[in-house]
């Protein structure tokens, strides 16, 4: 009857060592599973903000070239005035009175 009592006391000890294991387990998984949900939230912020810089090179490379053509417009209208002003001065050297 001891013997039974002892390897009773045994299977208790056994069990509870068992169900203390079962419980850290539980605990460990339950924080690994909100330690993947942070990194899964901190994947789909840097994912977003990727798409929002990708978006931002696209609006500056757009208006890169907006800037590009309007530089090109002004080099053509400085050239045009140039070409204008060489032919307002010879048009008014004809007008130039002798001795001025």
């Amino acid at each position: 009857m001891e013997a039974m009592q002892t390897s009773s006391a045994g299977l208790v000890a056994a069990s509870d060592a068992i169900a203390t294991i079962a419980e850290q387990t539980n605990a460990a998984a339950e924080s690994m599973s909100a330690s993947a949900e942070q990194v899964a939230r901190a994947v789909e912020s840097i994912a977003a903000i990727s798409d929002q810089n990708s978006a931002s090179a696209e609006e500056v490379s757009a208006a890169t070239e907006q800037l590009s053509a309007q530089a090109e417009e002004v080099v053509a209208s400085a050239a045009t005035m140039a070409d204008m002003a060489s032919s307002l001065e010879t048009l008014a050297a004809r007008f130039r009175l002798d001795g001025t």
